[in-house]
């Protein structure tokens, strides 16, 4: 699984990129091996948005989440993403 993580209007922490890697790894499970996920996380005034790119041999998709902080968004966007991969998974 290949990861990129984007961070637009503050700067980038290494513990912050620790923490999504940690919870991005969790989706390996229903990735195949040639995964590619890029994550960008913006910050503009009061509103934080997450989104989620998911690119594997056989799919493509995307998910968008905004909320009042950036893990909000973050947890959002990655419930969204595990239930569809999950559901699709197992078909």
């Amino acid at each position: 699984m290949e990861l990129m993580i984007q961070f637009q209007g503050f700067c980038e922490s290494p513990w912050m990129k620790e923490y999504l890697e940690g919870r991005l790894a969790r989706l390996e499970r229903y990735l195949g091996s040639g995964a590619e996920i890029v994550v960008r996380l913006s910050s503009q005034g009061d509103r934080c948005t997450s989104e989620l790119f998911i690119t594997t041999p056989r799919h493509e998709c995307s998910f968008r989440r905004d909320g009042m902080d950036l893990f909000e968004a973050f947890t959002g966007v990655l419930e969204e993403a595990t239930r569809i991969l999950r559901r699709d998974h197992q078909r």
